[in-house]
């Protein structure tokens, strides 16, 4: 009787146990599932392009990405370029990545730096890979000192995608044409008028040439009258958009001074020196403003009243000058 009561209990027992299994089973399989974890990116980390999976080493902090379009030994070598004008800059202690990309004929060229969720980027198109030795010192200087690309420009590194035919290069043709208004010192004259025209050649800093002015234009009978034609040139300080320039040259000239007691003229080789100010040099029409002191290596002689005692003067003409250059 015990023992039949015994397997009783114990068939009640495993059916319990069995049928409690059961629905822990159950409810672990009902169970939903957790929802992934959602991490808000920090300021600025949403707008990081990603890096590319499959990176091209270049220098321990340099690399080369995407470079879809692009045939891959020439993307390599441009990569190396870029690179190197970061290392020349010591920007090592941030992970850059150089990446290109063809649209129609031309390529985009992106530097990008990321340090931990800091992220910046400058870009700009190319004709060519062949012109990247242009572009990736401009584009290491604007990354690495914060900068504009456009603020990187100067008249010796334009890109061809910023400039419109003819594209500016080392050696530029340039017709200048302008006017003056020019006095003497060394006698008392009044202000009269002139005309300058010139053709010159920049090539650096310098710029070479010859200019042709006529001068005496107005009604006042005390006015000057000085033509010269000349050859000049200029050195110019910067190789910015706008830059300060000095110059000097020497030709023919020749002065003649109106006045009430009479009437002084002089002819012969005269020399000059100049300082002046030019905008938008890297424009096809560049203003330009400057004064000019002329220095005649001879006199201007005349009969001082009419006494028919011959006398001279000694006089330096002087003249502000505006005048535009077209290249």
């Amino acid at each position: 009787m015990n023992a039949a009561r015994f397997a009783t209990f114990a068939r009640l027992g495993c059916f319990a146990s069995s049928l409690f299994a059961t629905r822990i089973a159950g409810a672990q399989e009902q169970a939903p599932e957790p929802r992934p974890k959602v991490v808000t990116p920090l300021p600025g980390q949403a707008a990081a392009a990603a890096p590319a999976e499959e990176r091209i080493t270049v220098t321990a902090t340099c690399s080369l990405g995407e470079h879809l379009g692009v045939d891959e030994l020439d993307a390599r070598t441009a990569a190396d370029v870029v690179c190197h004008e970061l290392a020349a800059r010591r920007a090592t202690n941030t992970e850059h990545e150089v990446r290109f990309g063809r649209l129609g004929r031309r390529i985009i060229v992106t530097l990008a730096s990321r340090n931990g969720n800091s992220y910046d980027e400058r870009r700009t198109f190319v004709r060519e890979l062949d012109e990247i030795y242009v572009a990736a010192p401009r584009l290491a200087e604007a990354l690495v000192e914060g900068k504009e690309l456009d603020e990187t420009r100067t008249v010796e590194n334009v890109l061809e995608s910023e400039a419109t035919p003819p594209k500016l290069r080392g050696g530029v043709v340039r017709f200048d044409a302008g006017f003056f208004g020019q006095t003497t010192v060394g006698a008392l004259s009044a202000v009269a008028a002139g005309v300058d025209v010139g053709l010159g050649y920049r090539t650096g800093p310098w710029n070479f040439g010859f200019d042709l002015r006529l001068g005496g234009i107005g009604s006042d009978r005390d006015k000057p009258v000085a033509h010269s034609f000349d050859l000049t040139s200029r050195y110019y300080f910067t190789v910015g958009d706008s830059s300060p320039y000095v110059g000097a040259g020497m030709g023919i000239a020749s002065t003649k001074l109106r006045h009430s007691g009479g009437t002084f003229e002089g002819a012969g080789i005269g020399m000059h020196a100049i300082v002046g100010f030019e905008f938008l040099r890297t424009q096809h029409l560049a203003p330009n403003i400057f004064l000019r002191a002329d220095v005649p290596l001879y006199t201007v002689d005349g009969d001082w009243y009419g006494r028919g005692q011959e006398t001279w003067r000694y006089v330096i003409p002087v003249s502000l000058n505006a005048s535009i250059a077209f290249k």
